[in-house]
């Protein structure tokens, strides 16, 4: 084991009109980022769940929480920040991939019961298994898509969006029937390829954006770049985490 994913939800908030849960603060962080967590558990201000398959689920208030992480995640003096998690160990005091809504946090209540997971990788695919099936039954992805061409540089970015946890079925379901490929996963970005022909039609009707009735903000389609773009061209969609 080398690291932890430490996400923090606050069950009474709703977003995106989704029936999800809100997401407050995430990050990854070296074996030692949970000693708060620890010492919060000790001193009885957070009440330990439940441990399955290396994750271990806290509840607290808010107003035992919150302090605690105003300034950041809480992983000790000078921590090293990296731009991604790393695929080793690094050193014993790292923070990475971190997502902080300040604005959720500063409308969450004093005595709102928050939930706390925290997820024990023992490898690389270990934390990549976890991102894609736990973290997507839980519902709290939000997206920001881009679709361009990237074999012609007079074409570019075809279009870009936001979407929720069901925005990408399409592109998953075409993988499955071996019409796209998934290149990279984990969200950061997850990277698919896939031929034009199967994918432009619905961004010129629109219909993408509403494939099992997911939500889609801040659409951008660029209609004259698409009319040029061959059918038989190979695009490439790139889907960034931003919960």
């Amino acid at each position: 084991m080398f690291g932890w994913y430490i996400s923090i939800i606050d069950e009474s908030l709703k977003v995106s009109n989704e029936n999800r849960f809100a997401l407050l603060a995430k990050w990854t962080t070296s074996p030692r980022g949970e000693n708060w967590l620890i010492d919060l558990v000790e001193a009885k201000k957070a009440i330990y769940h439940s441990h399955i398959d290396g994750t271990g689920r806290c509840r607290a208030i808010a107003s035992d929480v919150l302090p605690i992480i105003a300034n950041g995640p809480p992983v000790g003096i000078n921590p090293i920040v990296l731009p991604g998690i790393p695929k080793h160990p690094v050193s014993e005091n790292w923070v990475s991939d971190i997502t902080f809504h300040h604005d959720r946090m500063a409308s969450c209540q004093p005595d709102q019961k928050l939930i706390i997971d925290v997820f024990n990788y023992l490898a690389w695919n270990d934390y990549i298994n976890y991102f894609e099936e736990t973290e997507k039954k839980i519902g709290y992805f939000e997206f920001k898509v881009k679709l361009s061409d990237e074999d012609d540089l007079t074409t570019g970015k075809l279009a870009q969006w936001e979407t929720g946890t069901n925005g990408l079925n399409y592109f998953d379901d075409l993988v499955k029937t071996n019409q796209a490929t998934l290149v990279k996963k984990g969200g950061y970005p997850m990277t698919y390829k896939v031929l034009a022909g199967d994918v432009l039609h619905l961004l010129m009707d629109g219909s993408l954006f509403h494939i099992d009735n997911t939500w889609t903000a801040d659409i951008i389609v660029y209609h004259d770049r698409i009319a040029r773009c061959p059918q038989d061209r190979m695009l490439t969609i790139e889907a960034w985490d931003m919960s």
